[in-house]
This record gives structure tokens, C-alpha cells and sequence, in this order.
């Protein structure tokens, strides 16, 4: 790249692809004040999510409370770190599932996204 480049746009956050996770940090980059632009490859939204039905897995999300699913961080950590043969006390992946719960509500009182009980 020449230093002599010029962009037809900027941006704060550049999201590439548009599925859940990535329309999740646009709109939150969004709210808290950021340019975002997303782009996707597709000739459709939705990335892999839309392809799957959109199905989500948010573990100890307050919507799983509401129909009597219980569920906890830890316990979700337990069943992620299986598969990928993660230390047992990674504090990471407890942290990680534990933000999850607050991604469900923080969309859902924004009013972006309704989740029917139980979908998460």
C-alpha cells in the first residue's frame, strides 16, 4: 500500500461478515457511539447464523430462568471445554461464559432482538 492511498469511507469498527456474533458487536459498537460499518460477502445477512435457522446457545442466559432451565457459568464452562481440551480452571472461559447472560438481556432491553422464552 502507498502512502498515497485514500478510503472512500471510515469507520471505527469494521465488521466483516453478519451473522450473530458479528451483527451483535456492530450494534453494540452502534450504541456506544461508533461508526460501523458491516460488510458480507453473501448476497444475504445472516452469515452462518441464518443458515443454521438463527438457532442460539447462550448458556445461564435469564430467559433459560424464566422456563425453569438451570444453568451456570461454571456448567457451561464444563460442557464448552470438552470439546476444545481446555485447562479445567481456565478463568478465561469462566469469564466468557459468564459475560454470555449479559449479551441475552443487554439485547433484549434494548429491544433489537425479541427471544420467545426458552430459544437461548
Amino acid at each position: 500500500m502507498s502512502a498515497n492511498t485514500s478510503w472512500d469511507e471510515t469507520v471505527d469498527l469494521l465488521v466483516v461478515g453478519s451473522g450473530a456474533g458479528a451483527m451483535t458487536a456492530a450494534i453494540t459498537a452502534a450504541e456506544r457511539g461508533g461508526k460501523v460499518l458491516v460488510i458480507e460477502k453473501s448476497d444475504r445477512y445472516g452469515g452462518n447464523s441464518a443458515m443454521s435457522g438463527g438457532g442460539l446457545w447462550v448458556p445461564n442466559n435469564h430467559l433459560m430462568e424464566g422456563v425453569g432451565i438451570k444453568d451456570s457459568p461454571e456448567d457451561a464452562w464444563t460442557y464448552l471445554k470438552g470439546p476444545v481440551d481446555a485447562a479445567p480452571e481456565d478463568p478465561a472461559g469462566v469469564s466468557r461464559t459468564r459475560a454470555a447472560r449479559g449479551q441475552v438481556s443487554d439485547r433484549a432491553r434494548a429491544g433489537e432482538v425479541r427471544f420467545p422464552a426458552g430459544v437461548c
